[in-house]
């Protein structure tokens, strides 16, 4: 059964008012009332509801999290960094799984918007959310879009991806490769793969985007060196290596990006470059109440890092 101030005025035969007023210490309240009603309270595990005196104040002291998955992925480490952060700026937090579906994604955020969210921190890119985000904006609610570059008229955190791709590329080519396959689902990773490969004077690399893609290029043995998206798609490519009857990294090196749990395993060990994934987290919900505080700031861009293990080595002469 829920308590209510209500009912511990009843309790008390005193009114609700007092029971209110001796909750937050006023000085108006008798210290000896102030007790019972306090020590009523705590044996009832009374809980105020704040809602009302939000909206009054025009807060919630609730943010929404939206992203198209937490397992498997790198999102459940960003909600870590998000909630942690939330936490010690007392607030709440409310996350919600959606999906590539525009009306799924319309009713998530609307969600959010029932329950008067200060701000929204989304992990998905704009092109994908931007029919649905027009509630959010018409509302003129703080919104910042992490581990994607592709925001819209938001503000992003996410790891510098150029730079990303540049750390891959020089990597390999520092080992001695010279035929490349670079993958095109995020351009700026590629736009830094491509312009480290230039300033080297190599040849331009294939291009793919999916991995059944670079199959005849395998089969061909076109390729040395190939830059995944991520270390999801570097196991799918380290199969269709295998496949094509290629060892890795004797035949053909793989690098990967994110640096998920299972890249350190000895089954994969694969060579990757490092999201800072709980400092986004971080970042994106300290910037965001920064926003909520009507501040004035700009996007951020994290620092990746290059971690080297078994996935790659030089190339056969």
């Amino acid at each position: 059964m829920r308590m209510t101030i209500k009912k511990i005025a009843v309790e008390l035969n005193i009114s609700p008012a007092a029971v209110s007023l001796a909750l937050r210490d006023d000085p108006r309240i008798p210290d000896c009332t102030k007790s019972k009603v306090k020590k009523l309270a705590d044996e009832w595990a009374y809980v105020p509801n704040n809602f009302g005196r939000g909206l009054q104040a025009g807060k919630s002291c609730l943010a929404g999290y939206l992203a198209n998955s937490f397992t498997g992925s790198f999102y459940d480490i960003i909600l870590q960094g998000i909630g942690e952060t939330a936490a010690v700026a007392n607030y709440g937090l409310l996350a919600a799984i959606t999906s590539y579906d525009p009306d799924i994604i319309a009713s998530r955020l609307r969600i959010f918007l029932e329950k008067n969210v200060d701000g929204v921190i989304i992990a998905d890119t704009y092109s994908n959310m931007s029919s649905a985000m027009k509630m959010i904006e018409f509302r003129g609610i703080p919104t910042i879009f992490c581990s994607t570059q592709d925001s819209g008229p938001h503000l992003h955190v996410a790891t510098d991806n150029f730079a990303g791709g540049q750390l891959a590329a020089r990597h390999l080519i520092e080992l001695g490769h010279k035929y490349f396959a670079c993958c095109s689902v995020e351009p700026d990773r590629l736009r830094g793969n491509l312009d480290a490969i230039k300033k080297a004077g190599l040849p331009s690399p294939v291009i793919f985007k999916k991995s059944e893609e670079l199959t005849p290029a395998l089969k061909k043995k076109e390729v040395t060196g190939i830059i995944a998206y991520s270390d999801m798609q570097a196991i799918k490519l380290k199969h269709l290596a295998n496949c094509a009857g290629l060892k890795i990294p004797e035949d053909i090196s793989i690098v990967g990006f994110d640096d998920l749990w299972f890249a350190q395993l000895e089954e994969f060990n694969f060579t990757t470059i490092i999201q800072p994934k709980d400092e986004i987290g971080r970042v994106a919900m300290s910037l965001l109440l920064k926003l909520i505080a009507a501040g004035d700031y700009g996007n951020i861009l994290l620092k990746p890092e290059l971690i080297v293990r078994k996935s790659t080595a030089a190339p056969k002469l």
